[in-house]
C-alpha cells in the first residue's frame, strides 16, 4: 500500500495540501489506529496539514517545493558538507567554520584531512558567491589558509 500509494502521487507538481492529505487517508490514518506511539507524529502532521490549506502560509506549495527541489529566489536549501558533494548553489554559506568545529581539536591526522576536504567541497559548491561564516577570534584554520591565499 505504502509503495503504490506514494508511486501515483510522484508528481512534483502536485499541491502539498491535496498529496499531505492522500497520503495521510491512505496510509498514516491505519497506522495511528494500529500503532499507539503514532499519535503524536499524526498530530504532527495534521498541524502541517492545517498550514497547507487555503489563506494559510504553505497554501501554494507543491510536492517539489516541500523536499527542496524548488529553484529562484523563492527557496532556500539546508545541506550538510556530506551532502552537497555534487551539487552547485548560487549562493552557499557556510556556518560554524570556527576552530575546533573544522577541524575538531582532537582530531588525528586522517580526520584533519577528511575535514578540509569536506571544507573545499562546501566552499566550491557556489556559483557566484560564497559566505563563509565564523567566529572573529577563532576562525577554523582553514579559513585562515583560505584568506591568506585571496590575499597574495
Amino acid at each position: 500500500a505504502l509503495m503504490q500509494c506514494l508511486w501515483s502521487r510522484r508528481d512534483g507538481t502536485l499541491v502539498l495540501r491535496k498529496w499531505l492529505s492522500d497520503v495521510r487517508a491512505a496510509i498514516i490514518k491505519d497506522l495511528m489506529v494500529k500503532c499507539r506511539s503514532m499519535k503524536d507524529e499524526g498530530e504532527t502532521l495534521d498541524t502541517f496539514i492545517a498550514r497547507t490549506q487555503t489563506g494559510k502560509d504553505c497554501e501554494d506549495m507543491t510536492v517539489s517545493q516541500f523536499a527542496g527541489q524548488s529553484e529562484g529566489n523563492d527557496s532556500l536549501h539546508l545541506s550538510t558538507l556530506h551532502s552537497a558533494k555534487g551539487r552547485e548553489f548560487p549562493i552557499v554559506i557556510m556556518f560554524g567554520m570556527d576552530q575546533g568545529s573544522i577541524p575538531r581539536n582532537d582530531s588525528p591526522p586522517p580526520q584533519k584531512l577528511e575535514a578540509r576536504r569536506l571544507f573545499y567541497v562546501g566552499f566550491t559548491r557556489a556559483k557566484s558567491e560564497v559566505h563563509i561564516m565564523h567566529s572573529s577570534s577563532r576562525p577554523s584554520p582553514f579559513v585562515t589558509e583560505l584568506a591568506a591565499r585571496l590575499d597574495q
